[in-house]
């Protein structure tokens, strides 16, 4: 090959190279040139969006301003007490005192009614309620019970000794202790020939003589 030839030939390899390159920096450009335009895209989309978090944020500072003006405003200048609300003040603590008076008297009665529910509950358990004579104690005329104030016993409470279906004789309650009781033997109350022993039933008396 000739050296103009090789010349030649060198130039074109040259020439189609750099199409090459230009070809190559054109895609670069374009892809450059869409990175750009969506940037731009996403940057005005947040620029709108700190617009409108601006606007709410001055929006809640007046109000905030407007509710401090408004605090200070009530402070300085309170408003006036009128006859009328004067009137409505004096007539709501009647109302007050007159509902408080009512239920002071309700609560007195429903407590009322308790003590007497559960007078009569006691009464109830005392009818129904039994025991036993423990220990007897002759020279001295009282015996002992195994029921006390746990079982609602009260002193003065009278009951009536009782040998299977035969009635012995009657006790008055002296002393309670929470599970025994003392109780003296009623005068007169035995019958003829008979005396209290201890396993000997007694049983709640409901009337007095």
């Amino acid at each position: 090959m000739s050296e103009s030839e090789k010349s030649l030939a060198d130039l074109t390899a040259q020439k189609q190279l750099s199409e090459g390159e230009v070809t190559k920096f054109k895609g670069e450009v374009t892809t450059l040139n869409a990175k750009v335009t969506d940037l731009t895209t996403q940057l005005a989309t947040k620029d709108s969006e700190l617009g409108v978090k601006t606007t709410e944020l001055q929006a809640k500072d007046e109000k905030i301003t407007a509710l401090e003006k408004k605090a200070e405003d009530a402070t300085l200048n309170p408003p006036a007490v009128t006859d009328d609300s004067k009137a409505q003040m004096a007539e709501l603590e009647t109302l007050k005192t007159k509902l408080e008076t009512e239920l002071a008297g309700a609560q007195s009665k429903i407590k009322s009614l308790e003590e007497k529910a559960l007078e009569k509950k006691k009464s109830q358990d005392l009818k129904t309620l039994t025991g036993r004579i423990l220990a007897v104690n002759q020279a001295w005329n009282f015996v002992v019970l195994n029921i006390g104030n746990r079982n609602g016993i009260e002193s003065n409470s009278e009951f009536l000794v009782r040998r299977g279906t035969t009635l012995i004789g009657k006790v008055r309650i002296t002393t309670v202790e929470p599970a025994n009781s003392i109780a003296d033997i009623v005068p007169g109350s035995l019958k003829q020939g008979l005396s209290i022993q201890p396993g000997d039933d007694v049983i709640f008396q409901t009337e007095r003589n």
